[in-house]
């Protein structure tokens, strides 16, 4: 039984990893991807053995750590490739217009700029940072020497000159203050940056600390600098997190929203997951009680689905070794509904067989006779109880049967309770009020038939 609904949560855990291994395929950094493809490799192959712990709910939890991962290094590679976009506006603007003076702090800038190619995504980006800062920096001296203007062509990232490439600059003592200094204020820089790439509003209220790490007072008080240094990277913590945790519990929400479009009594729940695919940011206190409503919805959904889809078959299987589900008018019909008590025709006159298909696919059968009234339920002659065993051996050899072909269907059940025929004597039905004669037409077949293509 356990083998349907482990494929139910294996076709939705195969799609979710193919998600995130396309998201991977497109990242440019080759350790970055190498390094994401192996922890992909590992979280798919532990829900492959794990899947029937999901196997009534969505597998999205397991990869909500990888998604996370690849959605900052995401972030970080279009930060980088935005950091590039203005010293290739820089370069453009300034080539073949530098004046002679200039030539060596420019080919040493542009040395620097290559050496950042070889950096791990996390260097580079404060390297590009840092460069960009003594670069935006020298451009603007030496665009003002060429009589070139910059306006507009520059987009700022608040970032600081940490280094700059005058002579008179180069030629100063470097000492183990001014080093630590430099590193304080390519912190600064790197997290400002990253603070205005991800949001402009955060990025206005970073602005007075930024402007006063960049003072020349400041720029020498390595304390004051370290405590701007740990505000700015706090903040930039907290708000990168929350940008991608929104963008993590939307990619599980836009997952979870063609399911519970196919499910039923979904409505409020639908609309309040596409409230939050509209918003700006989605926080965990919004997200997870509307996940949590939405699993346990889908869960009993997904359960109910294989129950039908299971009770089906079982009908199927039931139909061709001649025992046949009638309605109340004498019709025949077509599906065995799930988690009811239903009667079905034997091939032995005089006798059904009660079927239930419970929750989780448990299946419980009991062969009963059916008798004209309540008065005959209470007298049975010795034959008829001797016959009564003899249906009941048949009945088993049938079952035995049965279950060598549900087998074969894929779908094998564990027997965990059962009586020879010798050992109780049957459970007596009257046909009239018949609790197996429930009234179901045309119509409600069809319903059901619905239910299980959906």
């Amino acid at each position: 039984m356990s083998q349907v609904h482990i494929s139910e949560a294996l076709e939705l855990g195969n799609r979710v990893i193919g998600e995130i291994q396309r998201k991977i395929d497109a990242i440019s950094d080759e350790r970055e991807k190498e390094r994401l493809r192996s922890e992909l490799e590992r979280e798919s192959a532990s829900f492959r053995s794990e899947a029937a712990r999901y196997m009534f709910g969505l597998p999205d939890t397991m990869f909500r750590e990888i998604r996370r991962k690849v959605i900052a290094v995401q972030m970080d590679e279009k930060l980088a490739r935005s950091l590039n976009d203005e010293f290739n506006k820089i370069n453009s603007a300034m080539s073949g217009k530098i004046p002679p003076g200039f030539i060596p702090e420019w080919s040493e800038i542009q040395s620097e700029l290559q050496k950042t190619n070889a950096l791990t995504l996390q260097n580079k980006v404060k390297s590009l940072t840092a460069l960009l800062g003594g670069t935006r920096t020298f451009a603007e001296k030496a665009a003002h020497a060429a009589n070139i203007s910059l306006a507009g062509l520059v987009e700022e990232k608040y970032t600081i000159p940490v280094r700059i490439f005058y002579p008179e600059n180069k030629a100063r003592e470097k000492n183990e203050k001014s080093e630590k200094l430099a590193s304080l204020l390519a912190d600064i820089a790197d997290f400002g940056a990253r603070v205005a790439f991800l949001d402009e509003n955060e990025a206005r209220k970073l602005r007075p600390l930024i402007d006063e790490a960049a003072s020349e007072t400041t720029r020498a008080d390595e304390f004051r600098l370290s405590t701007i240094r740990s505000e700015v990277k706090m903040r930039y913590g907290k708000l990168k997190e929350q940008k991608v945790l929104t963008e993590v519990f939307k990619e599980e929400l836009r997952d979870m929203l063609p399911l519970m479009k196919r499910a039923r009594g979904a409505e409020t729940l639908i609309v309040r997951l596409e409230e939050l695919l509209t918003a700006r940011e989605v926080s965990r206190a919004r997200f997870m009680p509307l996940y949590a409503d939405a699993k346990i919805l889908l869960a009993d959904q997904l359960e109910r689905i294989t129950d039908e889809a299971v009770a089906e078959k079982i009908g199927g299987v039931l139909n061709e070794m001649g025992y046949t589900l009638v309605g109340e008018d004498g019709e025949s019909l077509s599906v065995l509904p799930a988690r009811e008590v239903n009667y079905i025709e034997s091939p032995y006159e005089g006798y059904q067989v009660k079927v239930k298909v419970d929750k989780g696919g448990k299946l419980s059968t009991r062969l009963v006779r059916v008798v004209a009234g309540e008065d005959e339920k209470n007298s049975a002659s010795e034959y008829q109880k001797q016959k009564d065993i003899e249906i009941g051996r048949k009945w088993c050899k049938d079952i035995d049967a049965f279950h060598e072909r549900m087998k074969s269907e894929g779908i094998e059940f564990k027997t965990t309770f059962s009586k020879e025929p010798e050992e109780q004597p049957l459970d007596v039905v009257a046909k009239t009020g018949s609790p197996g004669r429930k009234k179901r037409d045309k119509a409600s077949a069809a319903n059901a038939q619905k239910r299980l293509a959906r």
